[in-house]
C-alpha cells in the first residue's frame, strides 16, 4: 500500500513539473502514466532479476488486462459513459495494440530483441513526437495534408479535454526534489511485494502467473484506477483512454521488452501464454466497443469487467 501511495504522489509531482515546463497534454499524459506505472515495472524487473520469469512477465500482462477492465470498464460503470473521439482512440489504441503484438511475437515466437526494438521504435518514436506537440504545432509540420489534419484532430481531443481542468500549482524545489525519494520508495516497496508474494505463494501453492497476473497486478494498479475514475467523473473521456493505452504501452516497453536487452527472460509457461492471449483479446474488445459509437457506456463497461472475470476464472481453474 505504501508503494502504491508513493507512486500516486510521484505521478502527481511529475504532472506538476511537466505543467510548469509547458509540456503538451499528450506528453504530460505519457510522463504521468510512467510514474503511475512505476510499481508494476519495478515489480516485474525485481522478479526477472530474481529469475522468476513467469512472475515478472505476468505482472505486466495481468496489469494491462486489469487496466482495461478497471480504467475503462469500471470508469464507464461509475461515470455512466466514457466518451472519446474516434481519431484519439485509434491513435492511442493503435500504438498500444502494435506494441502488444510485437512483444507477443518476441515472447512466443522468439523475435530477436533487435528486431522487436526496431518495430516498437518505428511506432513509438513518432507517437511520442506527436504527443509532445500541440495542435497548432502539428498544423505547421510538413507532411501530407490529410495525415496532418487527422493527427491534429486526434491530439486536439486530449487538449480540449484538459482545457477546463484546474492545473496543479507551480512546483516548488521541494516538489521537484521529492521525485527521487518517491521513486526510491516505489522501487523498495515493489521489491518487498515481490518477495512477500513469492513467500505466500509458496505456502499457499499458487503459481507465479496467478501471483503476478492477479495479486501483484491488482495491487500495483490502484493509482491508475483512482486517477481514471476521477477523470471519467469529470467527463474527460479522451484523457481516460489516453491514460489507459499509454499505461499499457509503457508497461510493455519498460517491463517486458527492455529487460530482454540485458537479462535472460526464459520461456513462457502455458498459463503465461494464456495471459498474453487474453491481453490481446481484451485490447481488441475494448477498442471495438469504443469504435461502435465513440463511447464506452455501462453495457460496454460491464462487458470488459465480465471479460476480466472470465480471465480470472481461466487462471484459477
Amino acid at each position: 500500500m505504501i508503494g502504491t501511495m508513493a507512486s500516486a504522489v510521484l505521478s502527481h509531482r511529475l504532472d506538476q513539473v511537466g505543467t510548469a515546463l509547458g509540456l503538451s497534454e499528450g506528453l504530460l499524459g505519457l510522463i504521468t502514466a510512467l510514474g503511475a506505472d512505476s510499481p508494476e515495472i519495478a515489480s516485474a524487473l525485481t522478479a526477472l532479476v530474481s529469475g522468476q520469469h513467469d512472475l515478472g512477465k505476468s505482472v505486466i500482462l495481468g496489469s494491462n488486462i486489469f487496466n482495461l477492465a478497471s480504467l475503462l470498464g469500471l470508469s464507464a460503470l461509475l461515470a455512466g459513459s466514457v466518451v472519446c473521439g474516434v481519431k484519439t482512440l485509434l491513435l492511442n489504441a493503435g500504438v498500444s495494440l502494435w506494441v502488444t503484438v510485437v512483444v507477443a511475437c518476441q515472447m512466443v515466437l522468439g523475435l530477436p530483441p533487435l528486431w522487436a526494438g526496431l518495430l516498437i521504435a518505428a511506432v513509438m518514436i513518432p507517437y511520442v513526437i506527436v504527443s509532445a506537440m500541440k495542435p497548432a504545432q502539428i498544423g505547421r509540420v510538413a507532411m501530407p495534408g490529410p495525415l496532418r489534419r487527422w493527427l491534429r484532430e486526434a491530439v486536439s481531443d486530449t487538449e480540449v479535454d484538459a482545457g477546463d481542468e484546474q492545473r496543479p500549482h507551480t512546483p516548488s524545489w521541494a516538489d521537484k526534489l521529492a521525485i527521487v525519494p518517491l521513486l526510491t520508495v516505489v522501487v523498495l516497496t515493489s521489491i518487498g511485494m515481490v518477495k512477500a508474494a513469492s513467500f505466500l505463494g509458496a505456502r499457499w501453492g499458487l503459481s507465479e502467473v496467478v501471483l503476478g497476473a492477479l495479486v501483484l497486478a491488482t495491487l500495483t494498479g490502484i493509482p491508475n484506477v483512482v486517477a481514471a475514475i476521477r477523470l471519467a467523473v469529470q467527463g474527460r473521456g479522451s484523457a481516460v483512454v489516453s491514460e489507459t493505452f499509454n499505461s499499457n504501452s509503457l508497461n510493455l516497453l519498460a517491463g517486458a521488452y527492455l529487460p530482454t536487452l540485458f537479462l535472460p527472460v526464459g520461456t513462457m509457461s502455458p498459463t503465461a501464454r494464456l495471459t498474453l492471449w487474453c491481453l490481446l483479446g481484451t485490447t481488441l474488445i475494448a477498442t471495438l466497443l469504443f469504435l461502435r459509437r465513440g463511447r464506452m457506456n455501462r453495457i460496454g463497461g460491464g462487458v470488459l469487467i465480465a471479460a476480466y472475470a472470465g480471465f480470472v476464472v481461466l487462471l484459477l481453474r
